[in-house]
């Protein structure tokens, strides 16, 4: 067996070593495949059920209005609203 010999089986040794490495890798990647295809899928029926559930219901919006009344009042008499602000009053009080 000479030098050329050696030299030859080495590097069919690596490579097959390289092969056997690159068909693992291969196969890592199916799998990761496989399972984001699965998450996909799982993330997609999650939402669905969401989206199922939410529209079982009914919303009604109301519309609400508020009015402010400004009560302008001058005078010695002095009144107090229910808010306890006090303001001067000229209105007569008979009893």
């Amino acid at each position: 067996m000479n030098d050329n010999d050696f030299v030859k089986d080495q590097s069919l040794a690596i490579i097959e070593v390289l092969k056997d490495a690159l068909r693992a890798k291969q196969e890592q990647l199916r799998t990761l495949c496989v399972l984001l295809v699965i998450s996909i899928l799982s993330n997609l029926l999650i939402v669905g059920g969401f989206l199922y559930y939410n529209f079982q219901y009914d919303y009604q919006t109301e519309t609400v209005t508020t009015t402010t009344v400004d009560q302008e009042t001058d005078g010695d008499s002095e009144i107090q609203n229910i808010f306890g602000e006090q303001y001067n009053d000229t209105s007569s009080h008979y009893e």
